[in-house]
């Protein structure tokens, strides 16, 4: 009986050592297959500039964009919009605007703003409503991925809501926008892109105000690239005194 027993325990050790065994090769075989999709990755400036390009010729895309502002008393909710936009100047975003609903559409030179009140919409030439740039992210999303200089870029390890994705941190890097760069400084980006297609599908960016404590927090997200869905100018417009 104790012959056997000691049998058991030995078989059951040699089972233990076996199955250890084959996570260990397994373990090895993974990390080299991650290694080697590495090496076969561009250089990471090479890859962003890649997906600067195709994602800015994509004929039409959908975007979420999101903007905080943090401050010592708080955290302030600047704009959440989903949008849709399609080259090279057709827009429809909805949402809330400092904490105020909205609807937008811009066709050509022409944004038309949804009372929310009723059911006009107010027109508003280009060049009044460019006067205060208020929404030139809101309409442009695009526009936060215009550098004022090719930033340095390195690879990230990818978070839960990246799975998937070939993720890109950019510091330093400035924004053309000039009411960022004006009122903002260590802007830092963090760039997901889809290795299928190339495009650019998750954007997050930090940024210290120049003048007071806060932090900017944008989160952007596009989808949807090259959809078919039209966007035209709305019924029941009205054109303020002015404009």
């Amino acid at each position: 009986m104790r012959w056997i027993f000691l049998q058991r325990k030995r078989l059951t050790l040699v089972i233990s050592l076996v199955l250890a065994l084959l996570v260990l090769v397994g373990l090895l075989v993974n990390r080299l297959g991650e290694g080697r999709s590495k090496l076969r990755l561009p250089p990471p400036a090479d890859l962003l500039q890649q997906a600067l390009e195709r994602t800015r010729q994509a004929p039409s895309y959908s975007y979420s964009l999101t903007t905080k502002l943090l401050t010592p008393q708080g955290t302030r909710l600047l704009s959440e919009l989903q949008g849709l936009k399609t080259l090279p100047d057709r827009v429809y975003a909805r949402g809330k605007l400092f904490n105020a609903p909205v609807e937008i559409i811009r066709v050509g030179e022409t944004a038309y703003i949804k009372d929310p009140f009723g059911p006009k919409w107010l027109a508003f030439p280009g060049e009044r409503l460019g006067e205060t740039r208020v929404f030139t992210a809101e309409l442009d999303p695009l526009v936060l991925l215009d550098f004022a200089s090719p930033p340095a870029a390195r690879w990230a390890r990818a978070g839960p809501e990246e799975k998937g994705l070939w993720v890109l941190e950019c510091f330093p890097a400035v924004p053309r926008h000039p009411e960022l760069a004006t009122q903002f400084t260590d802007f830092r980006y963090r760039i997901g892109i889809d290795p299928s297609t190339r495009y650019i599908t998750r954007v997050e960016v930090g940024a210290k105000g120049k003048k007071s404590p806060t932090q900017l927090k944008v989160g952007l997200k596009l989808a949807d690239f090259g959809h078919k869905k039209k966007i035209e100018p709305p019924p029941h417009v009205f054109y303020p005194k002015g404009s």
